[in-house]
């Protein structure tokens, strides 16, 4: 079934008792904690106060999102963040792709056979490594990201799938439904070209079908599937409301259709 997390990264000057208490108010099913001003990498210790605080609210630890980039940053790094991930009790990671530079079939190789190894350690955890879209990066395009992670082919490695506008509804949605597998989590973030924070509310025909297809990404219609809200800041409170009580409604909604059609 489909589940709404609430992700830290966007509330960063707020406490993880407000973080809790915000994700109580707007009735979400589970968080995302992050590196990005919550949890260090490594401080397993602290992962685990966290862990025990969000199940004590009533939720699920849904992703540990991170500013890790493969092939840039240490790998000794990785291992911490595999560590802490396990103390937060999550089974899914989110990291970033390297940046382009100019030798592209070379930085190509080293990115797919790094995530293959990454995607080794990780799976022997049971942690599901998520790749996010990121114009700065080798995942700049749909494109892009559907070849590359289908040439690291692994298990335990997938997309951070986020909803953009830039090309038209029908190409993304092609593309989207020939990544059944390969799509970790779902994020919701939107922001206009001139910077102004943008609602799901906007683009519900669109999510519904994003939904539909994300749901049919595992077999299981009680398997949990993620999305991560992660709004602008200046979105308000309404329609970030909003924004989660569509997801809920769908997810509602297609966990009673799968479950017709299967039983």
């Amino acid at each position: 079934m489909i589940h709404t997390a609430l992700s830290s990264s966007s509330f960063i000057d707020y406490s993880p008792d407000e973080i809790l208490k915000l994700a109580q108010r707007l009735q979400v099913d589970a968080i995302e904690w992050t590196s990005d001003g919550f949890i260090d990498e490594g401080d397993t210790e602290k992962a685990s106060e966290y862990m025990k605080a969000t199940l004590y609210s009533g939720f699920s630890v849904a992703s540990y999102g991170t500013l890790f980039r493969v092939c840039q940053h240490d790998e000794t790094i990785f291992k911490k963040i595999l560590e802490t991930a396990t103390a937060l009790g999550t089974s899914t990671i989110r990291v970033w792709a390297p940046q382009e530079t100019h030798n592209i079939a070379k930085e190509e190789t080293l990115f797919i056979k790094t995530s293959q190894r990454l995607g080794n350690l990780a799976g022997d955890k049971g942690i599901c490594l998520c790749y996010n879209l990121d114009a700065a990066s080798m995942l700049n395009t749909y494109s892009r990201a559907s070849y590359l992670i289908k040439e690291i082919g692994h298990e335990f490695v997938k997309l951070a799938w986020e909803p953009l506008f830039t090309m038209p509804f029908d190409v993304i949605m092609n593309i989207f439904t020939e990544l059944k597998g390969y799509i970790g989590i779902l994020t919701s973030r939107f922001i206009t070209p001139q910077g102004e924070p943008r609602s799901l509310c906007t683009y519900e025909e669109e999510w519904s079908q994003y939904l539909d297809a994300f749901d049919e990404q595992f077999d299981s219609p009680d398997m949990a599937r993620y999305v991560i809200i992660r709004p602008y800041p200046g979105l308000p409170m309404d329609k970030l409301q909003k924004d989660i009580n569509i997801i809920k409604k769908y997810a509602v909604a297609l966990r009673k259709y799968r479950r017709r059609r299967i039983y």
